[in-house]
């Protein structure tokens, strides 16, 4: 059974996913050990942080309006609390991606249990490559962020004037036109909706593999983004719908809780004020546990790319085969 699940070959969107689980189930504790280690103290700080400060600045401003300088205070806090934040997924996060792919891709490739200590030193000497990359990744990504909803914003705004236009000119051709024109302006902010998932997930998936190949390949910062683009190539049917599937089951069970927090909310405000923080903390702790599944799938779908455009498969096979005859 053990042969068969770590064979390399070509892989379909539900093959990554599937293939993904059984990884992730094979080194769950060694993943965790990792977060443990790099992700889990980080954000339960963050959260205390920032429960704390909400708290405190709330406590401040509940006699009344508040003052200028509240605000002021506020504002700063919050840049604080994000630049903190933004450090360590430039960082620390970037490092326990590189790791957690290197105890994936050993697995899978090499058929080998690394050491964690082994693993987490070569990560750290690649973090100031992860942070290079990271920042040259997002800023892709903000631009691409900022273009596709000056997009989006354009085309709602002609298909409002459309739809204006029509109700104008069907006003007196009743309801069955009314009704069409309806139909089409939620298709058309359907197709929208649709359209800013797909072309993120183009930017996303085309320079996201970066991480894995400086842990893998060693490359570089920019050699990262150029090597992403080039894996992914044809690929991106394939690898978006996995990514997205993948996605889902990393969001599913954090946000029964963040279900239950919000109906505790509504229910109760008071309750919902005492336990806030427990609630936050624990949402929280759930995304930091079941994050190396995200990132294992990554990892398969960055494995599954160099086997169907480079012969990735064939290539290890025959690795393995000289291996055995040099023995």
């Amino acid at each position: 059974m053990r042969d068969i699940e770590t064979r390399l070959k070509k892989m379909s969107a539900a093959d990554i996913v599937d293939y993904s689980i059984e990884v992730y189930k094979r080194n769950a504790k060694k993943l965790t050990v990792l977060t443990l280690i790099m992700y889990v103290p980080f954000a339960l700080l963050y959260v205390f942080l920032s429960g704390y400060i909400s708290n405190d600045l709330n406590r401040l401003t509940s006699g009344g309006e508040p003052s200028f300088s509240l605000v002021i205070a506020f504002m700063l806090v919050s840049i604080g609390l994000f630049f903190v934040y933004a450090c360590y997924f430039l960082t620390i996060n970037g490092v326990l991606q590189a790791a957690i792919t290197k105890v994936v891709y050993n697995d899978v490739v090499n058929d080998k249990c690394v050491a964690l200590k082994e693993v987490i030193r070569d990560s750290f000497k690649k973090i100031f490559k992860i942070l290079g990359y990271r920042l040259l990744f997002y800023l892709i990504m903000s631009g691409a962020i900022m273009g596709i909803v000056f997009v989006f914003y354009l085309l709602l705004i002609i298909g409002l004037f459309m739809f204006g236009a029509g109700m104008s000119f069907f006003a007196g051709a009743g309801r069955i036109m009314v009704g069409i024109l309806i139909f089409l302006g939620v298709v058309l902010l359907i197709a929208c909706v649709f359209g800013i998932l797909l072309g993120l997930g183009l930017f996303y998936i085309k320079f996201g593999l970066g991480v894995q190949a400086i842990a893998v390949e060693n490359k570089g910062a920019t050699e990262g983004i150029a090597r992403s683009a080039e894996l992914t190539k044809k690929m991106f049917w394939n690898s978006f719908f996995a990514l997205l599937a993948g996605g889902l089951i990393y969001v599913f069970i954090p946000s029964i809780s963040v279900g239950i927090t919000v109906l505790v909310s509504f229910a109760d405000n008071e309750l919902y004020r005492q336990i806030q923080l427990a609630a936050t903390s624990f949402i929280q702790l759930g995304y930091a546990l079941f994050y190396p599944f995200l990132a294992t799938v990554t990892t398969i779908i960055f494995i599954n790319c160099k086997i169907n455009n480079e012969g990735f498969d064939l290539e290890v096979k025959v690795d393995k085969l000289l291996a055995g005859d040099n023995k």
